[in-house]
């Protein structure tokens, strides 16, 4: 993702009103193409802007993403 800056993505989707929510990797174990501090914004349609991992971190994380955001609170 060349040239890509979470901080513009989450300004923009700031700007556009749209609910989203930040997700950040905290810890890695095995192999993994994430990287612990890793972050993507998540939209209310579960477009995952950013990279967190693979296909099965991606789902986990547009299930807690769309959970937080009809909930209102933060999750780990």
């Amino acid at each position: 993702m060349a040239g890509f800056d979470i901080f513009d993505t989450i300004e923009e989707l700031r700007r556009t009103g749209d609910a989203f929510c930040v997700a950040t990797v905290l810890r890695t174990a095995d192999a993994t193409s994430a990287k612990a501090g890793g972050k993507a914004a998540i939209t209310r349609d579960g477009t995952v802007l950013g990279h967190l991992g693979g296909a099965c971190v991606q789902r986990a994380v547009r299930a807690a993403a769309q959970e937080a955001l009809v909930s209102g609170e933060p999750k780990m």
